[in-house]
């Protein structure tokens, strides 16, 4: 996956981790080098590459799936 900006990963694991402990909601995160981005649900799938980012209704339905 050369082509996805990894370097990030692990830093918004953290957050992911932080965030679901505070709240009880895990997140979706999304990786970006400004240029290219990815979406990635640390739980479920590994990144996959995205156009974009997701309205807040998408990504509730994202999340409810």
């Amino acid at each position: 996956m050369a082509t996805i900006p990894m370097q990030g990963q692990q830093q918004g694991k953290l957050c992911a981790d932080g965030l679901d402990a505070q709240y009880g909601q895990r997140p979706l995160i999304f990786l970006s080098n400004g240029y290219r981005h990815c979406l990635w649900d640390d739980l479920r799938y590994s990144p996959r590459e995205v156009q974009g980012f997701y309205r807040k209704a998408e990504l509730e339905k994202l999340i409810r799936r």
